[in-house]
């Protein structure tokens, strides 16, 4: 059996992973808490702009803001309420602070009236119809890049793939793996549309080795899918990231400063293929996400959550209390919260609890070693990257490819020195856009 990979990267020790706290686990739909915070910056481009005001009455699924130019997203409540504040309240998972919608809940479940299709009419469908879709449902990537995803599919240039990325290579997280455990189907029909969009002739699903169950249900259900099929790659970190993806199918290599539809693919989600398929089939706009709560907890497990429920409503007082560590995302790639006042976000699949953070220890000098540069996967020199923002030498950092940087924090990971190199690197690419 062909399994893919890339060069590059690491294997996360098995004791570190993690994965088994909340793999057999059944979702839990998380009941609508009293008030939910909705930030308007849940997507790559700028905030959305309100259409609603306070004391409005909003309905589920109604539209309450929206995208501002063309990398920004739609966003709907979850809930039917009132609307109580909009204003700069909210910490973002992402650190920021972003002006939020405040809804109270009104507990009647109120929705708004969805237009439904059936499989065969949405089949039907033209390109242009489900990219309107993507738009209005205000679909993002859900794999934590929060790129609009109707942009992918309304350029000029040819597609020749669609990729579905299932791989979940981040320790801890599940979300993605019950997604495609309990909703294959869905999964599927949802690439079927985005080959409409696209006018691709062919589209792949990856899922990484250690989900051999997934791997045989989806390769089961594309039997007689001519234009579908399901790849295979060794578990390994970071193979979900989106050009070593490519690279490790396709050998093809996205330029440096470029985009994969370059080369003719386009990567989505499995989470956005399911959320596309709830658009299209339900006419139900991007309003929950599934959510892996995990790490040194009571109860791990992975959660249906409205957007905009606060980690204080996931992740218990007692929890909180026994650990130092509250990461948004994964252990890799996520980021230390000070607060549970945060609400999860479009691009969240993760919160994790931890007594302390891993391989932590006082940052001891550079031994020489290359492990960072041997195991980078976007072939960078980490420690030149780090040592010319410790000296203020940002003037240079572009030049050494910090743009390239894909900020999956092996680098840090293999340092035996516990030098942060990650957190020199983001630190770096903040002072060239203040700048």
């Amino acid at each position: 059996m062909k399994k893919f990979s890339f060069k590059g990267g690491t294997h996360i020790h098995k004791a570190a992973e993690k994965k088994n706290l909340t793999v057999s686990s059944e979702v839990e739909i998380l009941k609508s808490p009293e008030y939910l915070y909705l930030p308007l910056n849940q997507q790559l481009g700028k905030p959305s702009i309100p259409i609603v005001n306070v004391g409005d009455q909003v309905k589920a699924g109604q539209k309450i803001a929206e995208k501002d130019g063309a990398f920004s997203s739609n966003l709907h409540s979850p809930i039917s309420g009132t609307v109580e504040k909009i204003d700069y309240l909210i910490n973002e998972p992402t650190g920021n602070r972003s002006k939020a919608i405040v809804i109270k809940n009104d507990f009647n479940n109120q929705e708004i009236a969805f237009i439904k299709r059936s499989t065969q009419e949405a089949l039907g469908l033209t390109s242009k119809n489900i990219t309107d879709i993507m738009e209005e449902a205000g679909l993002v990537g859900l794999g934590g890049a929060t790129f609009p995803t109707s942009i992918k599919y309304t350029g000029n240039k040819k597609c020749e793939m669609v990729i579905l990325n299932g791989i979940e290579c981040e320790p801890y997280n599940t979300a993605d793996y019950i997604i495609m455990k309990k909703h294959y189907k869905e999964v599927i029909r949802g690439l079927k549309y985005m080959l409409i969009a696209s006018g691709a002739p062919k589209g792949v699903i990856c899922v990484e080795d250690n989900k051999m169950d997934v791997y045989e249900a989806i390769k089961n259900e594309l039997k007689g899918e001519p234009a579908i099929s399901v790849a295979l790659f060794k578990e390994k970190y970071p193979q979900g990231a989106e050009k070593q993806l490519i690279s490790a199918l396709t050998k093809k290599e996205v330029p440096y400063g470029g985009l994969p539809i370059d080369i003719g693919i386009i990567v989505n989600n499995v989470g956005t293929a399911m959320a596309l398929c709830e658009a299209v089939e339900e006419g139900k706009p991007l309003t929950h996400h599934y959510l892996t709560v995990t790490g040194n907890v009571s109860s791990p497990k992975n959660y249906l959550v409205p957007i905009g429920t606060l980690f204080s409503e996931v992740v218990s007082e007692d929890d909180l209390a026994k650990n130092k560590v509250l990461l948004a995302g994964g252990l890799m790639m996520g980021k230390a919260m000070y607060t549970t006042h945060t609400p999860v976000t479009k691009g969240i699949n993760a919160v994790i609890c931890l007594e302390d953070m891993p391989n932590k220890g006082p940052e001891l000098p550079c031994v020489r070693c290359s492990s960072c540069i041997d195991e980078c996967p976007a072939f960078l020199e980490p420690t030149t990257l780090a040592n010319l923002v410790k000296y203020n030498k940002y003037d240079q950092l572009e030049e050494n490819g910090l743009l390239a940087c894909i900020e999956c924090g092996t680098c840090s990971y293999v340092c035996p020195s516990h030098i942060q190199l990650l957190d020199y690197i983001r630190h770096g690419k903040y002072e060239l856009r203040r700048r």
